[in-house]
């Protein structure tokens, strides 16, 4: 495979289930309809008819998985099954969660979860890294994005930490790199974000750029999405949820 020109979030999204997979060439030969049926390796099936297009499927237990125990040698998985049910509605979810109807719940944020904690003894705080981020992108095929100090000085008005503080909670998540951080090896480490003088919040210096580049201190646009094309992206990384 080869990119049209460098991405840094090429490995994550051809590597995760939302970005992309290479289905088993059974799919083709077998012409497998996916929406019903599957095939491959993992320690699970979808139960013939079980898949509903509001995303509720049943799992039955794979008895050919690969994989045993490494203590018991006993095979895996233990499970003899999965029922999966999408729930839309935060409070409905939460709702079954209390009730012990689904067994995890992803809260809204760090205060959501320890209310949960405190009406329930019998629950805990689990903090893992999210693949969920925010992001500011810049399209650079486009104005004001084309010059590459607007797109740096956009790098030094952005002061990551506090938005992680006001949309996560204090201590509930940390800045991105350029690289998502929870890719592990693949983004910069704490050490080398702190250290990384292009995206260091600095309002003064963000302002030279743009007066560099426009001959004013001041720059107004449209806040872009993000685009098909390729795109220099700032970004924050949220991380909570309770089970």
């Amino acid at each position: 495979m080869k990119n049209k020109g460098p991405y840094a979030y090429t490995l994550s999204t051809i590597g995760r289930a939302l970005g992309g997979c290479i289905p088993p060439r059974e799919t083709y030969e077998q012409n497998i309809d996916l929406k019903a049926q599957a095939a491959g390796a993992g320690p699970f099936m979808i139960k013939p008819g079980s898949y509903q297009e509001s995303g509720n499927v049943s799992l039955d237990r794979n008895p050919n998985y690969y994989r045993k125990h490494e203590k018991s040698g006993l095979q895996l998985p233990f499970y003899d099954g999965i029922d999966v049910v999408l729930i839309t509605e935060r409070q409905t979810r939460r709702t079954a969660f209390l009730r012990k109807e689904i067994y995890n719940y992803d809260a809204q944020d760090a205060d959501e979860a320890q209310d949960l904690v405190n009406q329930n003894k019998d629950l805990y705080i689990e903090r893992a890294p999210s693949f969920t981020f925010i992001s500011f992108a810049m399209n650079p095929t486009r104005d004001p994005w084309k010059d590459d100090r607007i797109r740096q000085a956009a790098q030094h008005a952005l002061d990551r930490q506090q938005f992680v503080d006001l949309i996560v909670g204090n201590g509930e998540g940390k800045p991105d790199g350029l690289v998502h951080w929870p890719t592990g090896p693949y983004a910069f480490t704490e050490d080398e974000l702190e250290t990384d003088e292009r995206q260091k919040y600095d309002p003064k210096k963000s302002k030279e750029l743009i007066k560099a580049a426009t001959a004013t201190t001041r720059s107004r646009s449209r806040s872009p999405t993000r685009s098909a094309t390729s795109s220099t992206t700032t970004s924050t990384c949220p991380s909570s949820s309770s089970k």
